[in-house]
């Protein structure tokens, strides 16, 4: 899985994970944290689309 996610550039994301917006964030903070969220959605549509390959393998079989 490691290289799967480190191709959608979201390995270091999944290793550490991300800190919530505290109070009064910056607009810099802001940004970040949106790419980030981007990055862990991507995370989890490489997750659950490697899980249904695998079903549709069991599934088949």
């Amino acid at each position: 899985m490691k290289s799967l996610f480190g191709a959608h550039d979201a390995l270091e994301l999944v290793e550490n994970g991300y800190e919530d917006l505290g109070a009064n964030p910056t607009d810099a903070h802001r940004v970040t944290f949106k790419e980030l969220k981007r990055k862990d959605c991507k995370a989890l549509q490489v997750e659950e689309e490697e899980v249904e390959e695998e079903e549709e393998i069991c599934v088949a079989k």
